[in-house]
């Protein structure tokens, strides 16, 4: 498959007031008349209503509502993701439609940042110790991508999972140690799923412990 790399602007803020306030602006900003909704993703319902200034936005009928238990939805215009970690990003970054992409970051996110070339709207959103991906895992997910069927889970036994970890336990053969925050970073922003990060992470994590997770030869 060809790797996804999203064709939507965009942009990430601190998680404080002035924050929100910016990346609501650049949110609405993003609005044009060709769409159809402005969606706003929030964890829960309950958490979206304890925040004054998402219960003002969904007060307005042009704004539709998410939350992480839709894992797929339709935006047909711009999000505005409220503190989602990297693994929420896996199935925000995937919605149908999507025209603009505004977070306000829960993690640090400064290399999915990078890899979706995201806005920064505030000053202090670059982080002091950037997380860092080597070369060699880079090249690694971006080749397994391109092979990968990304609709397709890794959890299982089938030949998505063989293919990467057959690629991971070569590279820790190797002597690589790998960052699984890094990777899922990555990873959420080039198409794969929240399911599928989740794995992700769970195979480094247990590859640096030693565990050699099973696979299809």
């Amino acid at each position: 498959m060809t790797i996804f790399d999203p064709t939507f602007p965009c942009a990430i803020a601190n998680p404080t007031p002035e924050g929100e306030r910016t990346g609501i602006k650049w949110w609405l900003d993003h609005w044009t008349e060709h769409d159809r909704q402005l969606t706003v993703w929030t964890h829960t319902k309950k958490g979206a209503y304890a925040n004054e200034n998402v219960s003002r936005l969904l007060s307005n009928k042009e704004v539709s509502h998410t939350t992480s238990q839709l894992h797929i939805f339709s935006a047909y215009g711009p999000i505005l993701a409220m503190y989602p970690n990297v693994v929420d990003l896996g199935d925000i970054m995937r919605a149908v439609g999507t025209t603009a992409l505004c977070v306000i970051r829960g993690d640090d996110l400064s290399l999915w940042s990078e890899e979706v070339r995201a806005e920064f709207l505030t000053q202090n959103d670059v982080s002091a110790s950037p997380v860092i991906l080597a070369d060699n895992v880079r090249k690694m997910l971006h080749v397994t991508s391109e092979m990968l069927n990304l609709n397709n889970s890794i959890g299982g036994n089938g030949t998505d999972k063989s293919m990467l970890i057959k690629r991971m336990l070569e590279l820790h053969d190797d002597g690589v140690i790998f960052n699984p925050t890094a990777m899922a970073e990555w990873a959420a922003a080039h198409g794969w799923s929240s399911k599928n990060i989740q794995h992700l992470m769970k195979y480094a994590s247990d590859i640096n412990s030693g565990k050699r997770p099973q696979y299809q030869y």
